[in-house]
């Protein structure tokens, strides 16, 4: 039972984590070319690696 319960609330986080990425994506569009590129950039890095990086400082 603990494992479902952690692997739900994984689950429950990468969708939040990529929901607010996707938002902040969306935000960009009102910029074109290299504007656009530099604004995108902070929020294409994917849940496995925003993870790692946060257990990371968590250790």
């Amino acid at each position: 039972m603990p494992v479902l319960v952690t692997a739900l609330m994984a689950c429950s986080s990468k969708g939040t984590y990529e929901a607010i990425q996707n938002g902040q994506k969306n935000d960009c569009q009102k910029y074109y070319g290299d504007e656009y590129d530099k604004c995108i950039e902070p929020y294409s890095k994917p849940y496995e690696d925003y993870e790692r990086d946060r257990d990371a400082l968590l250790e």
